[in-house]
């Protein structure tokens, strides 16, 4: 689901040097127990070509994926985060 929380698309943008004037549809993703192989590309996106990026942000591994796209997580540790 896209991210529609204002605040938080804010921050997000402002933490991976996006533009604030930018126009991104976003979905953020979150991971307690994500291992190297589950933060790469292929794990979650497949061949599709989406914008992605992410880093260590607090306990969780943080994905923020830019525009439509399919979550593939075939392992179920992502879960979509939408702000607290």
């Amino acid at each position: 689901m896209t991210l529609t929380n204002q605040d938080l698309i804010r921050e997000i943008k402002s933490r991976y040097g996006l533009p604030e004037d930018a126009d991104y549809t976003m979905t953020v993703y979150r991971s307690e127990t994500a291992t190297v192989d589950q933060l790469s590309r292929t794990y979650l996106l497949g061949d599709q070509t989406n914008g992605i990026l992410g880093s260590k942000y607090g306990l969780w591994e943080e994905v923020v994926v830019l525009g439509d796209h399919t979550l593939l997580d075939a392992d179920g540790v992502y879960t979509e985060y939408q702000g607290d």
